[in-house]
């Protein structure tokens, strides 16, 4: 399992950093009450629901990024993972991923 930095880990997410690797450019995904994007939020952001979803907006606005995909079931994000390429979920690390997706964890 490959694992990203907690650094280049919040600047993805934040939408700062669009890439990983030589990969395209990043979509975000989320499970709007999914409790690992919750405590992922609050544990490496800072920040609620609320006030990530804002933060997205004002790059939407600004034209330095595109809304997340919100998904209201852990199924439907997972269904999308799978045929999007560059989408990035936030998924328990005891989540079956479908196949042809790739899973990484923070480095310690």
């Amino acid at each position: 399992m490959e694992c990203l930095q907690n650094s280049d880990f919040i600047s993805l997410v934040n939408g700062y950093r669009k890439r990983i690797d030589q990969h395209g450019v990043i979509r975000i995904v989320i499970v709007e009450n999914d409790p690992v994007y919750r405590e992922a939020l609050k544990r490496h952001l800072n920040k609620s629901h609320p006030q990530y979803l804002n933060h997205w907006r004002r790059l939407v606005f600004t034209g330095k990024g595109i809304m997340p995909a919100i998904f209201a079931s852990k199924q439907e994000a997972l269904e999308f993972v799978a045929k999007t390429p560059d989408s990035f979920g936030f998924f328990g690390v005891d989540q079956e991923l479908p196949q042809g997706t790739r899973s990484l964890s923070l480095c310690n």
